[in-house]
């Protein structure tokens, strides 16, 4: 977050100032495929949808053509879940003997965002297209439990590191307020991606976010 924050500041100075921009809105994140932190055919809950928010700058390269940058909570995402073992871990003596494991874990999302939103009038509404980029990092933490003879918890943590995502969408423009429909790919993924990390986030992969947007 101290990454995003100092980022923020020099988008902000003020030969880039204009007007300010706030807005709220809903993220829906894509849950990660199971078998990585839940089973289908056991219990588990996930809530993957969550309030967003954000605040930046905004102003025109053109009449037609408007600038954006700011940082933005995309929201949380969390789950629980039930989950037995691979069968190869649980055998003991020749004997396959199922081990139960519970997990409860959450996360979430940041941003820093520039996207450009050529706009234009059609049947008396003004549309826009929104194309940029985004830097974010995810955080992510799982509180593992071992349900045997032995019961015993671990924590484990997916480190946040910086990322590059690109952002597409539209929306529709009311006066000094908008509602934009957004999609981008995001996600804390394990140690493939050359983090360093192993755990990957509950969320992961495209998320849409649907935001309420207004200029002073």
């Amino acid at each position: 977050m101290k990454n995003l924050i100092l980022a923020l500041l020099f988008i902000s100075s003020p030969a880039f100032a204009s007007d300010l921009e706030v807005s709220i809105g809903l993220t829906q994140f894509k849950q990660s495929d199971n078998g990585t932190w839940y089973q289908n055919g056991l219990p588990h809950q996930l809530d993957m949808r969550s309030l967003s928010s954000s605040i930046g700058l905004t102003g025109w390269i053109s009449s037609s053509i408007r600038w954006r940058a700011g940082i933005q909570y995309l929201g949380h995402s969390s789950f629980s879940s039930l989950d037995v073992s691979d069968a190869d871990f649980a055998k003991y003596g020749g004997v396959y003997r199922p081990q139960m494991w519970t997990h409860h874990g959450k996360g979430h999302t940041s941003q820093i965002y520039l996207t450009f939103d050529p706009q234009t009038k059609i049947n008396g509404l003004t549309v826009f297209m929104e194309l940029g980029a985004a830097v974010y990092e995810t955080n992510f933490s799982d509180r593992i439990t071992y349900l045997g003879c032995n019961t015993w918890s671990a924590n484990v943590n997916h480190n946040p590191n910086l990322r590059l995502s690109a952002i597409i969408g539209g929306g529709l423009i009311f006066g000094r307020s908008s509602i934009a429909f957004t999609a981008e790919n995001v996600g804390a993924r394990g140690a493939n991606s050359g983090s360093g990390n192993i755990y990957p986030s509950i969320a992961s992969g495209p998320l849409l976010n649907i935001s309420l947007r207004h200029t002073f």
